[in-house]
């Protein structure tokens, strides 16, 4: 009998009256042509690309970012597996290809 009216109690509580009303949500306008890679100012690209830590003109800075660079062994460890699998990547298609076999035989006498 408990095990009924803690069940009738459950489903009363879950099956109650939401006291938020709903979210409405607007879906966004899109432009009607779309590219991910926007059109922009070489020279900016080339500024914000390059060494931007220099404008800072702080030689602590300049030391660390040098130092990072060098001896960042993750970065180093991750291009590595990359060679790696782009290798192992392209062993496994070399045996989809056709494989040629060729043997001689010969004799050698001497008079």
């Amino acid at each position: 009998m408990k095990n009924w009216l803690i069940l009738l109690s459950c489903a009363l509580l879950f099956s109650s009256c939401s006291i938020f009303k709903p979210i409405k949500i607007k879906q966004p306008t899109l432009p009607k042509s779309f590219s991910p890679h926007p059109k922009l100012n070489i020279e900016i690209t080339k500024e914000l690309c390059g060494p931007w830590w220099k404008e800072l003109k702080n030689k602590e800075l300049d030391e660390l970012i040098s130092k990072a660079l060098k001896s960042n062994y993750d970065v180093k460890i991750a291009s590595f597996k990359i060679k790696e699998l782009l290798a192992a990547s392209r062993i496994e298609r070399s045996r989809k290809l056709p494989s040629l076999t060729l043997s001689s035989t010969g004799k050698l006498t001497w008079f």
